[in-house]
């Protein structure tokens, strides 16, 4: 397989090649209640030269970034199988909204998806995405590809209309839970084999729940 960073947009009309300069893949389990687990994707390019304006300080040139960010991206846990974070990679997503019929929506279900999808921009523009495919390849040791193409909502002059990006991130899994009381590490192995991952436990920066934060060892099994 031929691992590489690629990262294109559609920016008012113009076509983009931007190097990434930020990624992240992670993992989020709430609650032992819902059964299901957030996917979160972060990807960042370097600075460079696209043309928007700001209205309240002109019309500028500006060195800036263009960010894609999913949230709240919900898988359910029984697709995790055999307790193996490698599991994902069997996981496709294949996303469509039509925002002019249903604009921004707290809540979508769809049955063209794994899940749900509630927000998922592109910035600067902060355009919603209108059509999502998705695909997790992993490498080894919690090192994913990540595949990723799409369309925005166009109402804001046409910002980002398009783009594709494929990219590797390690995985990195969250839990939490509303009372602080609960168990986090037993409601992570609920999921996963405790033996692949390092594991802490930090109190949120507001110092009301409890966090576990679980990366994937070095010397976790290799894929065969």
């Amino acid at each position: 397989m031929i691992n590489k960073t690629q990262f294109q947009v559609t920016y008012h009309g113009k076509s983009y090649d931007l190097k990434l300069h930020q990624q992240s893949f992670k993992l989020q389990i709430s609650d032992r209640h819902s059964q299901r687990a957030t996917i979160e994707i972060v990807a960042i390019s370097e600075k460079q030269l696209v043309s928007y304006q700001d209205p309240d300080i002109g019309n500028t040139d500006y060195i800036d970034t263009i960010a894609l960010f999913i949230e709240h991206l919900q898988i359910p846990l029984s697709d995790i199988k055999q307790k193996d974070f490698r599991s994902l990679q069997a996981i496709i997503i294949d996303y469509e909204q039509n925002w002019a019929l249903t604009p921004h929506p707290m809540l979508t279900t769809t049955s063209d998806i794994i899940g749900v999808i509630t927000t998922q921009q592109i910035h600067p523009s902060g355009d919603y995405i209108t059509a999502l495919k998705a695909g997790f390849t992993h490498l080894s040791n919690g090192l994913f590809q990540i595949s990723l193409t799409g369309k925005t909502d166009d109402i804001n002059n046409e910002a980002v209309s398009d783009f594709s990006l494929i990219f590797q991130a390690n995985l990195e899994i969250e839990v939490w839970d509303a009372q602080s009381s609960c168990d986090l590490r037993e409601l992570f192995t609920s999921y996963f084999h405790e033996q692949d991952f390092e594991i802490s436990i930090l109190l949120s920066d507001e110092g009301v729940q409890q966090i576990l934060t679980a990366t994937v060892k070095e010397t976790a099994l290799h894929e065969h």
